[in-house]
C-alpha cells in the first residue's frame, strides 16, 4: 500500500526518501520490513532472542543514566524535559517505555531472586527517567498498558487467585492515586512539581491539546479530498498548506506529522495505509492469544499490555525511526 501510495502521491521524490531530519520515507520502509525478515529468518531460537533484548535491555540502562547525568546539569528550580542523545523528549519516552516491558518480561520470566532485584532497579530506572521526560502521552500510555495488564490478570489468572486478588486491590490504588492528583492539580504541591503539573493538567484549554485539535481537523480535510491512497508518505506539509488553520498562528509550525499516528497514516497512505497500519498490531494480538501459541500467560499479558501503552502513546505524538526498530523487533 505505501509503495502505491508513494507512487501516486503528490510529491513520488519526497515520498520515497524522506528528509535528513525524519528519514521515514518509502527506502526506510523498506529497509524495516528488510529488518524484519532478517531477524526471523536468523533468530531462530528463544536463547538468541534473549540474548538480543538483554543486550538492548543494557544499553537502556547507559541511556538512564545518561538522563542521570542531564537530570544534574539542570539548573536548580527549572523546568526541563530530559531528551538525552535522542534530542526529543518524546524519542526518549517510547524507547523507555519499550524497555520497561521488555524488563518486566525478563523479571517474569525467572525465579532468581538477584535477577529480579536486578530487572526491579532497572524498571524503576527507566520509569524515572520516562517521568522526567514530561511525555504526558507516554506517561498515560503506560498507565493503561499497565491497567490492560491488571485487568487481564483477574480475567485470564484463574491458576493465580493470588494474583487476581493482588491485581484488583491494585486497580482500586491507582484509581485512588490518580482521582485525588487529578482533583488536587490546583494544589500547592502539584503546581510546585512542574512534571506532575504538566499531567494533571490536560484540558481542551491547554494549547498544546488545542493545537493537536487543530492540526487533526486540517488531516481530516486532507483526507476526505484522497481517501483511498492518501497523498503520499511525508506529504503532509501539502496538507498543511492547503487547509491550514489561522488559529494555530500561536503553535509550533508542526508542518509535517499531525501527531496521531493514525491521522498520518490517512495522510500519507489513505484508508487503507490505516488498515494496513491497524493489521499490525490486530495480527500480533491473534498470533499472541491464539490457542496453539507459544506464549505463556506472563508473556500474553505483559505484551498485550506493551502494545495498548504504545498504541496510546502514538495516538498523540507520532513514530520514528528509533520506536521503529523497537517496534519491529
Amino acid at each position: 500500500v505505501t509503495i502505491l501510495a508513494t507512487i501516486f502521491g503528490v510529491d513520488p521524490y519526497r515520498s520515497f526518501w524522506s528528509n535528513f531530519e525524519r528519514m521515514d520515507g518509502l527506502v526506510s520502509y523498506l529497509h524495516l520490513a528488510g529488518y524484519f525478515l532478517l531477524l526471523i529468518a536468523n533468530f531462530r531460537s528463544e536463547k538468541l532472542w534473549r540474548r538480543w533484548w538483554f543486550t538492548t535491555l543494557g544499553v537502556s540502562v547507559i541511556v538512564v543514566f545518561s538522563a542521570l547525568v542531564e537530570f544534574g546539569q539542570i539548573a536548580p528550580g527549572a523546568s526541563a524535559r530530559l531528551a538525552t542523545s535522542f534530542g526529543n523528549p518524546i524519542y526518549l519516552a517510547v524507547y523507555l517505555l519499550v524497555h520497561m516491558f521488555i524488563a518486566a518480561w525478563f523479571f517474569s520470566q525467572t525465579k532468581d531472586y538477584w535477577q529480579r532485584i536486578v530487572c526491579g532497579l532497572i524498571i524503576a530506572g527507566q520509569f524515572w527517567a520516562l517521568y522526567n521526560t514530561g511525555t504526558r502521552s507516554t506517561l498515560l500510555g503506560l498507565g493503561l498498558g499497565i491497567l490492560t495488564a491488571l485487568v487481564l490478570i483477574i480475567f485470564r489468572a484463574n491458576q493465580y487467585p493470588r494474583a487476581k486478588y493482588v491485581a484488583g486491590i491494585l486497580i482500586i490504588m491507582v484509581g485512588a492515586v490518580g482521582t485525588t492528583l487529578w482533583l488536587s492539580r490546583d494544589s500547592q504541591f502539584v503546581k510546585s512539581r512542574p512534571i506532575l503539573s504538566r499531567l494533571t493538567n490536560i484540558s481542551l484549554a491547554d494549547a498544546t491539546t488545542r493545537h493537536r485539535l487543530l492540526n487533526w481537523q486540517m488531516a481530516i480535510q486532507g483526507m476526505k479530498e484522497r481517501p483511498v491512497l492518501g497523498w503520499g508518505p511525508e506529504n503532509y506539509v501539502q496538507v498543511f498548506s492547503k487547509y491550514f488553520n489561522p488559529q494555530l498562528y500561536d503553535a509550533e509550525p508542526w508542518f509535517d506529522r499531525t501527531h496521531n499516528i493514525f491521522l498520518d497514516w490517512v495522510v500519507s497512505a489513505g484508508l487503507l495505509g490505516l488498515l494496513g497500519y491497524l493489521l499490525l498490531y490486530i495480527f500480533a494480538l491473534y498470533y499472541l492469544w491464539r490457542r496453539n501459541a507459544n506464549f505463556n500467560l506472563k508473556e500474553q499479558i505483559i505484551f498485550t499490555a506493551l502494545f495498548v501503552a504504545y498504541l496510546f502513546h502514538n495516538a498523540f505524538v507520532f513514530d520514528n525511526l528509533t520506536s521503529y526498530l523497537l517496534f519491529f523487533a
